[in-house]
């Protein structure tokens, strides 16, 4: 795993708590930070507490997700046991990324991002499932 590093220009669009679903038993809890090109989750908890993403920054979080926006080919509303807020990002190649977040909140922001940085709009094909189109 790579530590988090931005790339020149980079600009973050949304951090906060998110834990990412390694399988369905394993869970690693950590940051996310979508930017304007990718969507990165590091592995250590105690980043975001010690600020966000400077904290992340200083405490060398290991990167474990690290998608290019422009890979994404779908998200899903999906569920972990009870939890009804998982958001699973679908790329290209096949790979598939759980997240558990408030997910309102952040396919709000991937739309965001996906539309204004990308061309890419999430278009609803069915009930809580969104592909992504581009032009």
């Amino acid at each position: 795993m790579a530590k988090m590093q931005l790339e020149p220009g980079e600009q973050v669009l949304k951090e906060g708590s998110v834990g990412y679903l390694k399988s369905k038993i394993n869970m690693a809890p950590g940051g996310g930070f979508l930017t304007d090109r990718r969507f990165i989750h590091t592995n250590r908890a105690r980043a975001m507490a010690a600020g966000g993403l400077l904290g992340a920054l200083m405490m060398k979080g290991k990167v474990d997700v690290d998608v290019p926006l422009g890979s994404i080919t779908a998200i899903t509303r999906d569920t972990h046991g009870r939890n009804q807020s998982v958001l699973k990002i679908e790329s290209a190649g096949g790979q598939e990324y759980r997240l558990v977040a408030d997910f309102d909140e952040w396919f709000q922001a991937f739309g965001h991002a996906l539309i204004t940085y990308h061309g890419i709009k999430l278009v609803e094909y069915q009930p809580g499932r969104w592909t992504a189109e581009r032009g």
